[in-house]
């Protein structure tokens, strides 16, 4: 791809991604941000949109995309009926064993997708080497991506 461009077919520009630090040059391959996506994107070159959930949208006790979490429900040590109904954050730190924004992920072996998942509302997986677990981000901890899988977080 020539500078200020990427995807596969060199067609996409660099300058109109919806990263915070947006500028002209970004990977060729993917377009991966040098930071954070603007609020309301997400993804490696930050063209996916979020779903915008008003915080009117849900009830008492309910969050998430579709409504359908319960805030009383979550990990949370400080766990309350109230809480985002956007992402279902908690107001403090989650029980011991669970992590995440609303502490929904579990550590036990008996959840296949711990470690996996990412982004916002961790609707992302990643597709790490042997199986290892992603940060935050969605890059992977160690030794890069499974056998068919590429890019920053390994979703291509």
């Amino acid at each position: 791809c020539d500078d200020g461009f990427y995807g596969e077919n060199c067609n996409k520009k660099c300058s109109e991604r919806n990263c915070i630090n947006n500028s002209t040059v970004c990977s060729k391959v993917d377009g991966s941000c040098n930071g954070e996506c603007l609020d309301g994107y997400s993804g490696i070159d930050c063209s996916q949109t979020m779903p915008v959930v008003p915080d009117q949208k849900c009830g008492d006790d309910f969050y998430g995309i579709n409504c359908n979490k319960k805030c009383s429900e979550r990990n949370c040590i400080n766990n309350s009926t109230v809480c985002s109904k956007v992402d279902g954050s908690c107001n403090g730190e989650c029980l011991d064993g669970y992590s995440g924004i609303d502490c929904s992920r579990s550590s036990s072996a008996s959840n296949p997708n711990n470690g996996k998942q990412f982004g916002y509302l961790e609707l992302f997986t990643c597709h790490c080497t042997n199986d290892n677990d992603c940060n935050t981000d969605g890059s992977c901890q160690s030794n890069g991506c499974a056998t068919g899988w590429y890019g920053s977080t390994c979703q291509k």
